[in-house]
């Protein structure tokens, strides 16, 4: 279902009557949890302009249980344009988790184009996280300077 033209209050609530689910009226913020039980949150941007999708890389990647220069190699990603594909990781501070994140205009805002992110989202996580199991060290995929 497109949602293109719809007033910044009325993307939020699109999404979410078209889900079939309930939103959490004080932040417009929508949960969803997948098959493998992470949870992917929904959301309007400050402005307005954009909806944010973003979701943890996992419990055992907390900011406090790494090493500051594991770290900053994970933040640095966010300098590899090809391999983060418009997405970024960003420390959640209130959770202790670092987040991967990445929008979508709320003008063109839908349910196809939200369930596209949250799969490109997927698998990059899926991408990150795979490196830091197979190497405890966090030794990441190679990362490319702009």
């Amino acid at each position: 279902m497109d949602l293109p033209h719809l007033r910044t209050g009325d993307v939020m609530q699109s999404l979410a009557s078209t889900l079939n689910i309930s939103i959490d009226t004080p932040t417009n913020a929508i949960a969803l949890e997948a098959a493998d039980g992470t949870e992917w949150f929904i959301e309007l941007s400050a402005s307005g302009e954009h909806v944010v999708v973003h979701t943890d890389t996992g419990r055992w990647v907390a900011p406090t249980l790494l090493r500051q220069d594991d770290l900053e190699r994970l933040l640095a990603l966010n300098t590899d344009l090809r391999l983060m594909q418009g997405a970024w990781l960003g420390i959640h501070e209130a959770s202790n988790s670092l987040r991967l994140m990445t929008t979508v205009p709320a003008s063109s805002a839908s349910v196809e184009a939200v369930d596209r992110k949250i799969g490109k989202l997927h698998a990059l996580r899926e991408t990150i996280t795979g490196a830091l199991l197979r190497n405890r060290s966090t030794h990441m995929p190679a990362v490319s300077t702009a």
